[in-house]
């Protein structure tokens, strides 16, 4: 969450304390819409999920995520509590505790980052998960927009259905890059089966005017066996679009916002909301050329 909700810290330091063994300052990290994060001392990241709703979300793919650590995959996984549990609940919420990896988002991609990159999604993509998680059932959150997404989702889902396992926000501020160049995966809380072409679809998450840069080297790597359909970016890029501005759109409503908080979200409404999807098309040139240069 951007702003911090009213928590007991001294309560969430205590238990942490009980079920870890883990102490240290929280120091809040205004990050996502989704959970409460924390950095604990300089070893650890902390989440709380204080909506019912996004903890069973969380919960269930727990073990996913320890599955992928355990197969080698750069990804922060959940520390167990001493008797083994990989969350405690507190009456804030659900807690689960990170280890702190080092690196930072990318300010900038190279060729061999993005291929890094195309390499890491294959990997993913290629992954049979030892837990049940939920399928992408095409699902929309404006007219005329709505009425566009409805169109393309009847078309996507009469597509031979190809669904692999996906991340599920794979922008790059879910991605660490440390001073060795090696990149991992942050916050797994969405991980799904899904088509592939929702987490490449991500790779054209920019303001206006996006470039078709990242696309291009990712797909130099991906397999190039895996066919991949322009319907399918455009449901999954235009659906982006239509949730980034209902979010913001809902923060508005919400009660203690500042004028500061208040122009954020208008700003978000236009930068990754109306101005995106009146750049579709544009957007699906890309992918067109991406997918043309792929062979």
């Amino acid at each position: 969450m951007l702003a911090e909700p009213a928590i007991d810290r001294a309560a969430l330091r205590s238990a942490l304390d009980a079920a870890y063994g883990v102490s240290g300052e929280l120091t809040f990290i205004p990050l996502g819409w989704g959970s409460v994060c924390y950095r604990l001392g300089n070893a650890h990241f902390v989440k709380l999920w204080v909506e019912a709703e996004r903890a069973v979300d969380a919960r269930i793919r727990f073990p996913l995520v320890k599955q992928l650590h355990d197969a080698g995959f750069p990804v922060p996984h959940t520390v167990p509590t001493s008797s083994g549990e990989l969350s405690i609940t507190i009456p804030d919420g659900v807690v689960a505790l990170f280890p702190l990896l080092p690196g930072k988002s990318p300010d900038s991609w190279s060729v061999p980052l993005l291929h890094q990159l195309g390499h890491l999604l294959a990997r993913l993509h290629a992954v049979t998960p030892t837990i049940a998680l939920p399928r992408e059932d095409f699902a929309v959150p404006h007219q005329p927009q709505r009425e566009r997404l409805l169109r393309l989702q009847d078309v996507v889902r009469r597509l031979p259905e190809q669904m692999v396992l996906c991340h599920g926000d794979l922008h790059s501020g879910n991605l660490l890059v440390d001073d060795s160049g090696q990149l991992s995966v942050l916050d797994w809380e969405g991980v799904r089966w899904a088509p592939p072409e929702s987490e490449l679809a991500l790779l054209l998450q920019a303001a206006q005017p996006v470039s078709g840069y990242a696309l291009q080297h990712v797909l130099e790597v991906y397999p190039a066996d895996v066919p991949l359909h322009l319907d399918l970016f455009a449901f999954f890029l235009l659906r982006r679009y239509v949730a980034d501005y209902s979010a913001r759109a809902g923060r508005l409503d919400q009660s203690g916002l500042t004028a500061a908080d208040e122009a954020e979200a208008r700003e978000g409404m236009v930068t990754w909301g109306s101005a995106q999807w009146e750049a579709l098309e544009r957007t699906l040139d890309l992918v067109r050329d991406a997918l043309r240069m792929r062979g």
